[in-house]
């Protein structure tokens, strides 16, 4: 028999049948399966039909039946905007304004005062310090 050329490897083969179509039964079940595959791809394809993208106004076929949008742009496109209120000081804001209070103080009344500063109000001073007289900002996330 003429040889021939697997359509799933590509591989030359000689046939053991007249009709033979692939080199062995590995490429004989993924071609099978393939087949199924694009059948099943189909039938669910043809269930959900087509819908119209209430964002856009474009037809699309979905590739979930759960789809309503055809895009994250239309998706996201569709949320309500959220108007938000600017939020009241938080403590961030009344530490930053007692660390500035304990830097107005003279240096001796700062060293008599420290212990009524948190560890992290203590950080902060440093930073804001550091920021003030020599013009640079150690911490990137100081923001004044």
């Amino acid at each position: 028999m003429k040889r021939m050329k697997c359509p799933v490897c590509g591989k030359k083969f000689e046939p053991h049948r007249a009709r033979q179509a692939y080199c062995g039964p590995y490429c004989k079940k993924l071609a099978a399966n393939r087949r199924q595959n694009e059948k099943h791809k189909a039938a669910r394809a043809a269930a959900r039909g087509t819908r119209t993208c209430p964002t856009c106004g474009k037809v699309f076929t979905p590739k979930s039946s759960l789809a309503v949008y055809c895009s994250r742009r239309c998706r996201n496109g569709s949320r309500p905007k959220v108007q938000r209120e600017p939020s009241p000081p938080t403590s961030e804001d009344a530490s930053l304004e007692k660390v500035r209070a304990y830097l107005a103080l003279s240096a001796s009344e700062r060293y008599a005062r420290r212990d009524e500063l948190s560890y992290k109000e203590r950080r902060l001073a440093m930073r804001v310090w550091e920021k003030d007289h020599l013009g640079r900002c150690v911490s990137v996330n100081l923001q004044l």
